[in-house]
């Protein structure tokens, strides 16, 4: 039986019917269990309802098992650099509740660039980590140069920066104390003049500096710092369930879409 035939029968009997960006989706990655799928479905109808699905640029769910179900992008499910997908490198463990890299030399491609896919006074990215630890790492980011999009936890302090620029280190988020890095985060950018680290739906803090934008042609790395040339450094090992990429958010929608993907990830038990 076909991957769509089997995507069909595991779908029938729901009132809303199978949206086709997820249907085109899961066709792609060849996952069939219908836990899975529907609860994907209701999280795109969730998106769309709120009209913020047009926003993404990215969503990769990380909790599919493999390395060929987690490369591809919902937004776009083609096994191409071009459609985003991912490229995973070095070790890293793929399981049903996340990817976890091996602090050594794992780390993921996002083949989203910087300079070329995102919007240097409106963007996001957005992850969830399902590891707490105090460790210094780059547990999620991108780094372009010295400083640009990135999500990590250095000994008692989050450090979050979402702009893409070059230089000094003024325009990013500090978020002081010692706190979990469980859960979800979304650095956001709706002007060059603001900068917001929402977690879990619940705004951390805000940064509202002018930056000089200066956007350079890399790629955004997770679980490792994207230098020079897209070279890896800063590897780290935590447990990471998704990702997304894309425009910057209202607060509004920055909450709705918090509590869509943690009714996602709490109906599937991640």
């Amino acid at each position: 039986m076909s991957n769509k035939k089997k995507l069909l029968l595991n779908f029938s009997g729901s009132s809303s019917g199978l949206d086709p960006n997820v249907e085109a989706y899961f066709l792609a990655n060849g996952i069939t269990d219908s836990s899975i799928v529907n609860a994907v479905n209701a999280f795109v109808l969730g998106l769309k309802s709120n009209s913020i699905y047009s926003k993404f640029k990215s969503i990769h769910f990380l909790f599919m098992g493999t390395a060929f179900a987690n490369k591809f992008n919902l937004i776009n499910p083609l096994d191409t650099d071009a459609a985003h997908r991912y490229v995973f490198n070095g070790g890293i463990t793929h399981g049903t509740k996340g990817i976890t890299p091996n602090g050594t030399n794992g780390y993921v491609d996002t083949k989203v660039n910087s300079l070329s896919h995102l919007n240097p006074a409106n963007n996001h990215f957005a992850l969830y980590s399902r590891t707490n630890t105090q460790n210094d790492g780059f547990h999620g980011m991108a780094l372009v140069n010295s400083q640009t999009i990135q999500t990590y936890l250095r000994g008692s302090y989050y450090y979050d920066e979402l702009r893409i620029a070059n230089g000094s280190s003024n325009g990013g988020v500090i978020v002081s104390g010692q706190i979990s890095s469980i859960g979800f985060y979304i650095n956001n950018r709706r002007t060059s003049t603001s900068l917001k680290l929402f977690k879990n739906g619940t705004q951390l803090g805000i940064e509202q500096n002018q930056d000089s934008f200066d956007a350079q042609s890399q790629n955004l790395f997770i679980g490792a710092r994207s230098l020079n040339g897209n070279n890896p450094s800063g590897h780290d090992n935590r447990e990471l369930s998704y990702c997304s990429t894309g425009q910057g958010f209202t607060d509004a929608e920055a909450l709705n879409y918090s509590n869509l993907l943690q009714t996602l990830l709490t109906t599937l038990s991640i």
